[in-house]
């Protein structure tokens, strides 16, 4: 049977139009999506993680109360919970999993003190206590770059890297033997650039999404670790004026790593940006209207992508044209409360 659900985290005590928890969407006929209702109430499950190793078990962190929590499905649209775990940091926003001769580990960006935190995690989803604490430093030009603000983690083969969305840095760890992190590196990007997400394209290079420089950093892959490539912008260069004051929020590639798109919170668009196998490096095409306020995140299927609008309080499906680099609304938007993550089951 193909897979229809997609998961919504959300905001439940850090949004003025709360949500329940998680949310159940089913995939329509024309590409659409449609709510089911709330698969399993929880608190404040901003970003979620399904666990690689069996499609059963989802991850949420609980943003505002400082914990991490588990669950498993049972049925199409339901998840019952596992577990919650108090971590070692403020405001947890992102999780990484990965596996070790040690164990699977859970890695989880605190945004409000840039601290990593290390959980070990069992074969039943269960999350243990935090083993490890990593702590951020440094600042930024930016007025919210007042302090370190860990954003999220990349595992790249041996490595992991940490995006530091406060002191403009991205960290690289190498795994222990018993699973734990050292940080033998740091690259220090553009000042003010606020690097959110990481992403890796086919070519090997990883990408960062600069949440207030509007940008994309690639880093391109050297013996042992990375070192800077380009910094370019999301938007065209006769578009910068209207995105000035955006944030930019979440980071796609297409399967075969000719296109990417990223979301511009305050205009409300998706920008679009182009590049090939050979040359890592992307460069920006267009941007298109969103369709939502506040684009938060947004889950990119083929020739569809479909978008959290947070403030709007609407996910939209949106069908993409190769031809212009354009994008068509798919129906009407969904209302969702406090939509910010979108995932698929």
């Amino acid at each position: 049977m193909t897979e229809r659900t997609v998961w919504v985290g959300a905001y439940t005590t850090l949004s003025e139009t709360p949500s329940a928890g998680i949310t159940a969407m089913t995939r329509l006929a024309d590409g659409g999506l449609e709510v089911v209702g709330t698969a399993v109430e929880a608190p404040d499950p901003s970003y979620l993680l399904r666990d690689p190793r069996r499609r059963d078990i989802v991850y949420a962190v609980d943003e505002g109360g400082r914990g991490v929590q588990s669950f498993r499905r049972t049925s199409e649209h339901r998840l019952e919970p596992i577990g919650w775990v108090a971590t070692n940091g403020d405001y947890p926003c992102h999780l990484g999993f990965r596996e070790s001769r040690a164990g699977a580990f859970l890695d989880v960006s605190c945004y409000g003190d840039g601290g990593v935190v290390v959980h070990p995690v069992d074969d039943d989803g269960r999350i243990g206590e935090p083993v490890q604490t990593l702590a951020g430093t440094g600042s930024g030009p930016h007025a919210e770059q007042d302090g370190p603000h860990a954003h999220s983690t990349l595992r790249v083969d041996g490595l992991v890297l940490s995006a530091d969305l406060g002191s403009d840095d991205v960290h690289v760890h190498e795994v222990r033997s018993d699973g734990m992190l050292d940080r033998v590196d740091s690259l220090r990007l553009p000042a003010g650039t606020g690097p959110r997400d990481l992403i890796r394209h086919p070519s090997g290079a990883v990408w960062v999404l600069g949440e207030h420089g509007k940008t994309v950093t690639v880093l391109v892959p050297i013996a042992r670790g990375f070192r800077l490539g380009e910094t370019v912008p999301l938007a065209p260069h006769a578009q910068l004026g209207d995105v000035a004051a955006d944030q930019a929020a979440a980071l796609s590639v297409s399967a075969d790593g000719t296109r990417a798109f990223a979301g511009l919170r305050g205009s409300n668009r998706i920008a679009v940006l182009a590049a090939d196998l050979d040359d890592a490096s992307p460069h920006p095409v267009g941007t298109f209207d969103a369709a939502v306020e506040w684009p938060r995140h947004h889950l990119l299927e083929v020739d569809i992508v479909h978008v959290a609008g947070e403030r709007s309080n609407t996910v939209v499906s949106l069908r993409l044209d190769p031809l212009t680099d354009g994008a068509a609304l798919i129906g009407a938007p969904v209302p969702v409360a406090a939509p910010t993550f979108l995932l698929p089951a």
